[in-house]
């Protein structure tokens, strides 16, 4: 279809004498929008050319508005496709949000927000400014669906009309980079809201674009008889992140998905994550969120971080800001934590466990009903109850946290480099000068060197000249029990790391998983020792796992 449009871009007025509905615009302005149908119409206000989908045209809401600005002007109604509207609407054919402007307007589009979410029974409204647009999100019955897609400046006008203009108790000022809460009385809404109050949260969050993002969380407090209304038009559920689950590529095996697909599935607790830095602890939690949100997306994801690693654009990522040290991260990261408790999440993603504030904030999280997940930096999966407990050996005893009900599971895991097929050399006895006595006595202990292939310096064409084809993951996963958790607590980590290994379903450690590759051709036995231990000599009475 082609559209002819008038150069001139769609802006709400000044006042110029004429007042409708109590709010001032000039006499060819129309009225302001629903705010259901702000993403769904675009709007050439000097040819009087109205443009929506075919679904939004038979709307009783956008029917209604077409009939009131009828009275002044003639107006044409062209119908296009929602992805010719949005094209339209980024060229400015829209109701601009300027709070100088058209305060009264945003206002009004903030009332209608709040009350629209009441009719829908809606416990929560969700604004989640991402610097590139803006996402409103309504909670229902503990699901998300996604109510409408607006422009950066038009949500972040709204959500300022909400704090500056309506909340009664609220801090003095609106602030852009301060986490801030405030209450709305229910008697800012019409009888009908059946609303007793609306508490607030907001802050700045983690943007996707050049402008700055942030949230506004609004949780709704009915009074007694509130119904939801009839007939109102379906939502549907935030839209899923694109791709696929990328563990098996990164270097896990089947039973390990299975498991951590397990530990997914689990409704609350905390998963940890451990490894030194350079192990991808992170870019696998990425993987793992990133899929809980194509699996369910109407459940909320909130992050607290310091600092942001990966964006995420199905989630909420708090900043901590203004922390000058460790003490300060931890008490900083526990008001966010208690602030991402107040946003409705189903899933947290908090942090790295630095100190025992932080480490506290993560099992509190989790002792209120949360799924979590963190990470830690400590060298197997079982040294991670060591490290919490050495944080502070009083709120952190491991008697306190070591249970399967607070923590789900623990996984170590490392990142290896596998050698190009093309130029991998292989071992030959007295053409490894780089290689030790010491080391090639310990492989030979252990196995045939047949198999055993080396880097080739310079690498090759194929490899970029590294000598390597990319690094790939070797975990071990463990899933939590009782019985393992007992184990720690009355016997120690070195019972309960042994008895749990000894199990039929339990993963290889990961340097024997590390070996295995070796023996393969797949990995240089060095790699090995650089990133995860020392390949020692296998004493005469020992048996190889190889």
């Amino acid at each position: 279809m082609d559209f002819k449009l008038s150069p001139r871009k769609a802006l709400i007025e000044p006042p110029d004498g004429f007042v409708a509905n109590g709010i001032a615009r000039s006499a060819h302005s129309f009225d302001p929008l629903p705010i259901r149908l702000l993403d769904k119409v675009a709007i050439d206000e000097s040819q009087k050319v109205i443009y929506t989908d075919k679904r939004t045209s038979g709307h009783p809401y956008f029917l209604s508005w077409i009939a009131r600005n009828k009275r002044r002007a003639e107006i044409e109604v062209q119908i296009c496709e929602i992805a010719h509207i949005a094209t339209l609407r980024e060229q400015g054919f829209t109701q601009k949000l300027s709070m100088e402007k058209s305060d009264l307007m945003v206002r009004s589009y903030a009332v209608d927000l709040i009350a629209t979410a009441g009719k829908y029974g809606a416990s929560d409204i969700h604004l989640m400014m991402r610097g590139t647009h803006t996402d409103i999100q309504f909670e229902i019955q503990s699901k998300l669906y996604q109510f409408a897609t607006l422009f950066h400046a038009e949500g972040n006008a709204i959500a300022r009309a909400i704090f500056q203009g309506i909340a009664q108790t609220k801090a003095a000022m609106f602030e852009e980079l301060a986490y801030q809460n405030a209450q709305i009385s229910g008697s800012e809404f019409p009888p009908e809201c059946r609303l007793a109050s609306c508490r607030i949260f907001r802050g700045p969050a983690f943007s996707l674009g050049a402008d700055g993002g942030s949230f506004m969380t609004i949780r709704l407090q009915y009074l007694s008889g509130h119904q939801k209304e009839a007939g109102l038009p379906a939502l549907s559920f935030p839209p899923r992140p694109a791709g696929k689950f990328a563990l098996k590529e990164m270097g896990y095996s089947a039973d390990q998905i299975e498991k951590i697909d397990l530990l997914m599935n689990s409704p609350s607790g905390v998963v940890v994550i451990s490894g030194p830095t350079g192990s991808g602890k992170t870019s696998t939690l990425f993987q793992i969120l990133q899929e809980l949100a194509r699996i369910r997306p109407y459940c909320r994801q909130v992050c607290v971080e310091d600092p942001v690693e990966n964006p995420m654009a199905w989630a909420v990522q708090m900043v901590i800001t203004n922390a000058k040290n460790d003490e300060e991260v931890g008490i900083e990261f526990a008001n966010l934590v208690r602030g991402a408790l107040r946003m409705a999440p189903k899933t947290l993603f908090l942090g790295e466990i630095r100190g025992p504030a932080v480490a506290m904030s993560v099992i509190e999280a989790a002792l209120t009903g949360h799924q979590a997940w963190s990470t830690i930096h400590a060298p197997c999966p079982f040294t991670i109850v060591d490290r919490m407990e050495l944080m502070d050996q009083v709120l952190l005893a491991r008697k306190c946290f070591c249970d399967a009900e607070i923590i789900r599971g623990l996984i170590a895991q490392r990142l290896v480099p596998k050698l190009c097929e093309h130029c991998k050399t292989s071992f030959a006895d007295g053409q490894n000068n780089n290689i030790s006595s010491r080391l090639i006595k310990a492989l030979r202990s252990r196995g045939s060197l047949e198999n055993v292939f080396l880097f080739k310096e310079g690498g090759c064409e194929k490899c970029n000249f590294t000598g390597s084809s990319g690094r790939f993951a070797i975990a071990e996963v463990v899933v939590c029990d009782e019985e393992l958790m007992a184990d720690f607590i009355n016997h120690g980590t070195s019972v309960a790391r042994k008895n749990y290994r000894a199990r039929l379903d339990a993963d290889l450690p990961i340097f024997d998983q590390a070996l295995e590759k070796v023996f393969s051709g797949l990995i240089d036995p060095r790699a090995v020792e650089e990133a995860i231990g020392r390949i020692s000599l296998l004493p005469k009475d020992a048996t190889s796992s190889i």
